[in-house]
């Protein structure tokens, strides 16, 4: 994930991006680049509203449009102008989190800022689902290996050999 942050902050020029999952009371950010937040109440994190978006959610000037206005985050320090947020898919389909830029400037992405954008969002869902697959595979051979627990071990039946006839 960090690859991914860094790369987007190049990319996009942004002083701040995240990798953010939403759980049901807290947003906490999985990698950031230019961020101190790590943990926020749900109540107070954009990458709630994203989640709820079926493409990437883009405000210019948070001053000026959008549902964080009012937003500490907008009016106090860090004073953030840009949001780019899109949505992270789990393997299930459901909406877990959003790969987000952010700027204390006002901002604008061509179409082609977009796609790109995108198209880092996907990266991002692939890593995870590749994390939740590592992290499945070593949670079995844990299991297998527990005390008093004993492997299961799957034993072919065999019938006994006949005599085949031409």
């Amino acid at each position: 994930m960090d690859r991914i942050t860094r790369l987007a902050q190049e990319i996009f020029g942004v002083p701040m991006v995240s990798v953010n999952l939403i759980d049901r009371d807290r947003q906490w950010s999985k990698s950031s680049v230019g961020l101190d937040i790590t943990d926020i109440p749900r109540e107070d994190a954009f990458c709630s509203t994203t989640i709820h978006q079926t493409d990437s959610l883009i405000i210019e000037d948070l001053q000026r449009d959008g549902p964080f206005r009012e937003s500490q985050y907008v009016t106090d320090d860090p004073n953030l102008r840009f949001y780019a947020g899109h949505p992270l898919e789990a393997p299930g389909g459901e909406h877990v989190g959003a790969l987000c830029l952010l700027d204390t400037e006002p901002r604008h992405l061509s179409e082609e800022d977009r796609r790109l954008f995108r198209e880092l969002a996907r990266w991002v869902q692939i890593e995870l689902a590749h994390k939740q697959e590592l992290d499945h595979a070593a949670v079995v051979p844990q299991r297998a290996s527990a005390p008093g627990s004993s492997p299961q071990l799957f034993a072919p039946r065999c019938a006994p050999p006949r005599s085949v006839r031409c």
